[in-house]
């Protein structure tokens, strides 16, 4: 007769009920999947034996709290439960549990005046300039933590102090959600991370970060022993110069260029594309249009890798997502992460190192996101 194969869990694993309380740790599993994102909603899944008190412990908008060690890794809401079972099995069958990351709790919209009522709205944006912590934090106290309307509070949700860290960021919201349209963007631009972990009072807690330059001690290779693959794409950019056509006609439109240096004197390629933006009221709207065509058709940087935890180098601990990290040479951002365990195959982490996006030089996608948040604040002067 088959049998569930059942290991211990490679991570603490603590369990809460839907109202955020302590209810028990799971610690035999089968397996276990857990994806954090860099500024933006991760998920998780973990499957094992259907019908023991700890797999009860496992509840409709439940949450987990998954650790290593003492430094966490993710927490997470119980947003499924699937439980499977044939006629061969001897035992109760597998449940397998999944969710989002705590970060979904933050798909809020953001409101123009965010202290009064919904039918009593009287501007067009919430307008907000000032370090880019100091903004993220406002938005997300007035929508949906301690400082908003009564009814719109988040149960538990607490915001770390304010620093003022990163750099100086213009917001404008209109019934946007927080994330990932408002603070991801935001956090991007200002050069921060930001996360939503358990906090020692059991909270859930909103917090920001400066992701650190691990170059030198996060590093990555094979012969290093914590690296048993990788895979680095690079490809020349579609497009390296955004001619941008404005206002006017014939002889009077306007025209402006916005280049990728970088990706130029990278590939010694250099293609023109014309962007029409005729709508645009202003040059900065037009350098914008002309970003996003760079960041779209800009040169690929992808390099994911499959890694191990070693006594000198353990995600969590010695490195995070948003820091930079080498690999086989290469520096870049670590931004994305998937975990993956089971009793079959052990641990196998797998990260993805790179530009934010999958195209685009860094410094280009940092202007589309200035240029983004200083466009959508003088159209929310209009």
């Amino acid at each position: 007769m088959p049998v569930l194969p059942v290991g211990e869990s490679p991570y603490t694993i603590e369990v809460r009920d839907a109202d955020r309380a302590r209810t028990g740790q799971i610690d035999r599993l089968t397996a276990l999947e857990l994806t954090p994102a860099f500024n933006d909603i991760g998920a998780w899944t973990l499957t094992m034996p259907a019908g023991t008190a700890q797999a009860a412990r496992l509840v409709k908008g439940g949450w987990v709290n998954i650790m290593t060690g003492t430094q966490p890794v993710l927490a997470g809401q119980v947003l499924g439960l699937k439980k499977t079972r044939s006629n061969s099995e001897t035992f109760d069958g597998t449940l397998t549990a999944y969710g989002s990351t705590a970060e979904t709790i933050l798909r809020v919209l953001a409101w123009p005046a965010p202290g009064l009522a919904l039918g009593s709205q009287n501007v067009d944006y919430d307008r907000r300039t000032g370090a880019g912590e100091t903004v993220i934090k406002q938005y997300v106290n007035l929508n949906a933590g301690p400082g908003a309307l009564v009814d719109r509070r988040i149960p538990g949700l607490v915001i770390e102090t304010d620093a003022g860290l990163g750099s100086t960021v213009i917001g404008a919201a209109r019934m946007t959600p927080l994330v990932p349209d408002l603070i991801g963007p935001l956090a991007t631009s200002a050069g921060l991370g930001f996360r939503v972990l358990f906090n020692a009072a059991g909270n859930l807690e909103l917090q920001t970060y400066v992701p650190a330059d691990r170059s030198a001690s996060a590093r990555f290779a094979i012969d290093l022993g914590n690296l048993t693959s990788y895979e680095h794409v690079e490809e020349a950019p579609k497009t390296s110069v955004a001619v941008v056509g404005g206002t006017g006609d014939g002889a009077l439109r306007q025209y402006r260029q916005v280049i990728d240096t970088d990706a130029i004197a990278d590939w010694h390629v250099r293609t023109e594309t014309f962007v029409d933006s005729s709508s645009a009221a202003s040059t900065d709207e037009m350098d914008q249009a002309g970003a996003q065509q760079l960041v779209n058709d800009g040169p690929v940087s992808s390099l994911t890798i499959e890694a191990i935890d070693t006594r000198e180098l353990r995600f969590g601990r010695d490195y995070f997502l948003g820091d930079v990290v080498t690999v086989e040479g290469v520096t870049d951002v670590l931004r994305g992460l998937t975990v993956t365990w089971s009793v079959p195959d052990g641990l196998v982490r797998k990260s993805t190192v790179g530009t934010a996006a999958a195209t685009g030089t860094r410094r280009l996608i940092k202007l589309l996101a200035d240029l983004t948040a200083k466009v959508t604040a003088q159209q929310a002067k209009q």
